[in-house]
């Protein structure tokens, strides 16, 4: 009975040392590699980050208008991807301004909106399964007519799951003046949960930022004046445990955030 299996194993291929740079094939993260953008990121855990684009923050301006801030994917998003836009605003009229997030596909895809707003400054990130993609692409945040001074800056991503039913999990927000920024925890139901966080900070050019611990900055903004800066990132965690995303200023100045995760 032996020989039969000493042939089988002489009949398999060898592992080599760049075959076990792979393992393990599920559940564990891969090499790294370059997504759009050039932000070094490891496939892992049923989720990966495919692209990212962002719109610069518009100066402060003053208009009796509704007004909107869009942004266009480099490339179409597949049908059944999540796509979240982060938006950051500044309304020196005090108030929330944000009436909602479309995109140009027919009115097929909705997007719901988890908010935090804090004095002048709202965060927001607007997530949607996409149901059609097509063509070119574009997500747009609409806003209602603003009384003051208003920037606003919005970023979009898209990413992907293995999972059959990908689904949102759990949400909190956060909101201080403090140079500590805790966008505040999050509790996943289950494994392998993609955590997406956004802030916008009244520090103007002044402060410096750092990311959480084990997260991808996606990307950093402000408008060059005194008004709103803007960050957002990712973490994919392969356990169920729960995830503060804390970012830090060199500023106290006020801050909002939002913080959510999602299922694979």
């Amino acid at each position: 009975m032996r020989a039969p299996l000493l042939l089988l194993a002489l009949a398999l291929p060898a592992c080599s040392r760049a075959d076990a740079a792979w393992w393990p094939p599920r559940g564990g993260p891969g090499p790294a590699y370059q997504p759009d953008g050039g932000t070094t990121v490891g496939a892992s855990y049923n989720w990966t980050f495919q692209q990212q684009k962002a719109q610069a923050p518009s100066a402060a301006v003053a208009t009796s208008s509704g007004t909107v801030v869009s942004e266009t994917f480099t490339s179409t998003p597949t049908t059944g991807a999540l796509v979240i836009a982060q938006v950051a605003e500044f309304n020196g009229g005090g108030s929330d301004l944000l009436t909602s997030v479309t995109d140009n596909q027919g009115g097929g895809n909705t997007y719901t909106i988890i908010r935090r707003f804090n004095g002048n400054l709202t965060a927001a990130l607007a997530y949607c399964f996409l149901s059609t993609a097509s063509g070119t692409f574009t997500v747009t945040a609409n806003f209602s007519s603003p009384s003051a001074s208003i920037a606003y800056v919005i970023a979009i991503a898209e990413y992907r799951s293995s999972g059959s039913t990908p689904s949102f999990d759990t949400s909190t927000t956060g909101a201080a003046s403090t140079a500590s920024m805790p966008l505040g925890t999050v509790t996943p139901a289950g494994p392998n949960r993609l955590f997406v966080s956004v802030w916008n900070n009244d520090g103007g050019t002044g402060p410096t930022f750092t990311v959480p611990a084990g997260w991808t900055e996606l990307g950093r903004q402000w408008n060059g004046g005194s008004f709103t800066d803007f960050g957002s990132g990712y973490f994919i965690a392969a356990n169920s445990n729960a995830q503060t995303a804390t970012w830090t200023s060199t500023g106290g100045a006020a801050w909002v955030g939002v913080h959510a995760a999602f299922k694979p």
